[in-house]
């Protein structure tokens, strides 16, 4: 492996994944090096086409009224759906850790349909 990339040796759970692999298989993320840190986005603009989403991820400066993108994103109508759907799979498991015990959702502790 270069030394300059770097692997997700994790396996994402089935039911955080856009898309499901036919053979079992996940892919092997590759993140290179200037990118593990990611980056920190306080903000976002979303605009969309006939057939696509772009998302700009921004980091607004608190102390000046200016902000920076990021990162941009752009993708399909199709993968944009799957990713709220995933989104909100990953959030109500957030949610659920991250709330006291006696905090109630209203939804029976049942997570969103996965994707």
């Amino acid at each position: 492996m270069r030394r300059d990339l770097a692997t997700q040796d994790l396996r994402v759970p089935d039911q955080a994944v856009t898309e499901e692999f036919a053979d079992d298989e996940p892919p092997r993320i590759v993140v290179r090096a200037e990118h593990i840190a990611g980056e920190w986005t306080n903000w976002a603009r979303v605009a969309h086409a006939k057939h696509e989403f772009t998302i700009d991820f921004v980091r607004i400066d608190p102390f000046a009224r200016r902000g920076i993108v990021v990162a941009r994103v752009a993708g399909s109508a199709n993968f944009v759906d799957e990713l709220i759907r995933t989104l909100g799979v990953v959030w109500h498991d957030w949610v659920r850790n991250a709330m006291p015990p006696e905090v109630d959702e209203g939804d029976g502790g049942q997570p969103p349909e996965a994707p």
